[in-house]
């Protein structure tokens, strides 16, 4: 009996494993490099503004979320089909934090 409770265990493990790798949810950082940095690479001026302001200009994180996922000018906006809801608030922890670094590496 132990034994088959350890294959199955096993068993329950490697399909955990594979489903991970199935996976859809992507880091914020990922989400940024696929979705935004066409645009706003190294959150610098390009084709879009720079983004080392976004947390003075969105005060609370649904602001930024519905920003993302509304269009604006030539900038298209991100429905669910394109960025999940967690994907969406791991790209605004990312944006948040990235901010906070290019902020201060502007102050240098």
């Amino acid at each position: 009996m132990k034994e088959e409770v350890k294959r199955i265990e096993r068993v329950r493990k490697v399909r955990q494993r594979m489903e991970a790798a199935l996976s859809d949810q992507l880091t914020g950082e990922q989400v940024f490099l696929r979705s935004c940095n066409t645009c706003h690479a190294g959150l610098k001026a390009n084709l879009g503004p720079a983004l080392d302001k976004i947390n003075e200009r969105f005060a609370s994180d649904n602001e930024l979320k519905q920003y993302i996922r509304t269009e604006h000018g030539i900038m298209p906006g991100q429905p669910i089909e394109t960025i999940s809801d967690i994907e969406l608030s791991a790209l605004v922890v990312y944006l948040r934090e990235a901010s906070k670094e290019a902020s201060k590496e502007k102050t240098k």
